[in-house]
Parts: structure tokens; sequence; C-alpha cells
């Protein structure tokens, strides 16, 4: 993902971008964290039960993504049977 791979990414996990995301995203919010800038803010409390919620359904996507490619036989370097529809 660093070199803008997104294609290759997205082959080899669907999930991966949104991880990498994350990924990215725990830079400011450990340091935020961290500072304590963020103690008694609302709007902090708010953007934390956001980022816990985007956790839970990352999470939830690898584990549907997984049952997927096991229930129709992939393995992790065959193709997505619905890969035509997203990149032509």
């Amino acid at each position: 993902m660093p070199r803008g791979e997104f294609r290759t990414a997205l082959r080899l996990n669907p999930m991966g971008p949104f991880l990498y995301v994350v990924c990215l995203l725990q830079i400011p919010y450990r340091i935020i964290e961290l500072v304590g800038i963020g103690r008694g803010n609302a709007l902090w409390t708010a953007v934390k039960e956001k980022l816990a919620l985007l956790v839970w359904v990352i999470f939830i996507g690898l584990m549907v993504q997984w049952v997927v490619r096991t229930a129709l036989g992939l393995t992790w370097d065959s193709e997505w049977p619905l890969r035509r529809l997203f990149f032509m």
C-alpha cells in the first residue's frame, strides 16, 4: 500500500486497504492519547467511540472475507470471482 498498489492489496486481502488506513490513524490517535489533549473533550470522546466501532467493523469484515474465501475454496493467491465487477 505505501507504493500505491491499491489493486494488488485489494486482490490479496479485500480488507487490506482498510487495515492500512487504521494503522495510519493510530499515529495521531496515540499521540493525542499520550499527551492527553483529548481528556474531557466531548468531541474526542465521540471520535474514540466511532474509532472503536470502526475497529469492530474491520474485524467483522476480516472474518466474513475469510469465511467467503473458505466456502468458495479460494486460496490467498487466487482472485475473487467478483473482481471483474469492481475492476474492469
